[in-house]
């Protein structure tokens, strides 16, 4: 099996709450539950990395118009791809 890494997004306020997305490399959001390897990020460290970015960006929106924008938790998840 290889393992590949994809971000998951959650939101945590508004009217989505508890609802989750998947972010698959690039930033957009993926409909399939195993996207193609080429979308996916190859290490965890790297996936964290920019699941921590997403955060960042996300707190500062809501921070600057907290009635327009939802409060989303993005984080790294494990994808695994039969060789």
């Amino acid at each position: 099996m290889t393992k590949r890494y994809i971000i998951e997004a959650t939101y945590m306020s508004g009217p989505h709450t508890g609802r989750t997305f998947l972010l698959r490399r690039g930033g957009y959001v993926c409909t399939d539950v195993k996207p193609m390897i080429p979308d996916t990020y190859a290490t965890q460290r790297i996936a964290s990395q920019v699941a921590g970015r997403y955060n960042a960006r996300n707190a500062q929106n809501v921070k600057d118009a907290p009635k327009c924008i939802d409060q989303v938790h993005y984080r790294a998840v494990a994808i695994c791809y039969p060789v």
